[in-house]
């Protein structure tokens, strides 16, 4: 009977753990961050969300902004001939769609100030410094101060000012 060599397998190639935790630099490491490519980061935004019901609540305000505007004449003038197409809307038309998208958006569904400023805003690229200083009321910055100290975001700010009467 010969002997036959038996083959070490206590220590295997390229995994970290039996290596004295030594990893080299081409080798995968399980304590890398993992990351989505911004490419295909639509496809996972469920996964990579800390709030599904507020990634949903968005989704379906965007959906109901996209059919309002389409619908409306300035979806006509402002038509994309390709997905791809970046459509720049002139100033003069901004106020108009803004406050029309709102108060057909306040008609379907009941959006505080913030999120609805965030969802046109993002919806039509617009700049959200313009749309500060240039097109929002004074009722609507008093909302959108009473929407972000109910948040929390500006609790410190707001309480250290005097009332004016």
């Amino acid at each position: 009977m010969s002997e036959q060599k038996r083959v070490d397998t206590s220590i295997l190639k390229n995994n970290p753990y039996k290596q004295n935790g030594v990893i080299s630099d081409n080798s995968y490491s399980p304590w890398s961050s993992m990351k989505v490519d911004p490419a295909v980061y639509d496809q996972y935004d469920y996964a990579v969300t800390e709030d599904i019901v507020l990634l949903n609540d968005r989704k379906d305000t965007d959906e109901k902004l996209y059919n309002i505007f389409y619908d409306s004449s300035w979806g006509k003038k402002y038509k994309k001939e390709n997905e791809n197409d970046i459509i720049k809307i002139q100033k003069e038309d901004i106020p108009k769609i803004f406050y029309y998208c709102r108060d057909e958006l306040y008609k379907q569904k009941k959006i505080s100030t913030f999120e609805f400023i965030i969802a046109i805003n993002e919806f039509f690229d617009f700049n959200y410094d313009y749309i500060y200083k240039n097109i929002l009321s004074v009722k609507m910055k008093a909302d959108l101060y009473d929407d972000l100290y109910k948040l929390g975001h500006m609790n410190d700010i707001i309480n250290q000012e005097e009332q004016l009467f």
